[in-house]
């Protein structure tokens, strides 16, 4: 999984592919206007909800955002 830490990311991302390959549960969202780093917009509506993963030795659980983004798998912000 390749991650990108953000600092100034709104909220935290997965990649729609990544999701799909990991067979990852989503829960409806309310639809959700995104900026995007090059400036264009995106919208969303999808959210994994509580994806635990592991860091340096330590377990942390995040919902993170479905985006059709590349070339990243996830962004994390720092909430």
């Amino acid at each position: 999984m390749l991650i990108l830490v953000d600092s100034g990311s709104s909220h935290s991302f997965i990649s729609s592919q990544f999701v799909a390959l990991a067979k990852l549960p989503t829960v409806s969202t309310q639809d959700k206007k995104v900026k995007l780093a090059n400036g264009e917009w995106m919208i969303t509506n999808r959210k994994v909800q509580g994806l635990s993963w592991y860091c340096q030795g330590h377990t942390l659980s995040t919902d993170m955002v479905v985006l059709d983004m590349h070339p990243y798998d996830a962004i994390l912000d720092f909430d």
